[in-house]
């Protein structure tokens, strides 16, 4: 997790991501990401800081399969 005054980021290593579909979504305190590639469909939720309910997905990409996920305040 890497953070300042405006942006969280958040990093993820997962095996295998460089080749998969993927979806987040943000509702409230949790961030549900879905990763599906030729090896199966990987699903996984995630509690965030209470600070993160206000916050939007501004950007989020896979690189070297490390999620790469920002968040704005």
């Amino acid at each position: 997790i890497e953070e300042n005054n405006e942006y969280i980021t958040l990093r993820f290593k997962i095996p295998f991501a460089n080749n998969a579909s993927l979806d987040i979504q943000k509702k409230s305190d949790e961030l549900m990401i879905t990763l599906e590639h030729d090896r199966g469909i990987l699903t996984n939720t995630i509690t965030l800081p209470f600070a993160a309910v206000t916050m939007k997905i501004v950007s989020s990409e896979v690189v070297n399969d490390n999620l790469v996920v920002i968040l704005k305040r």
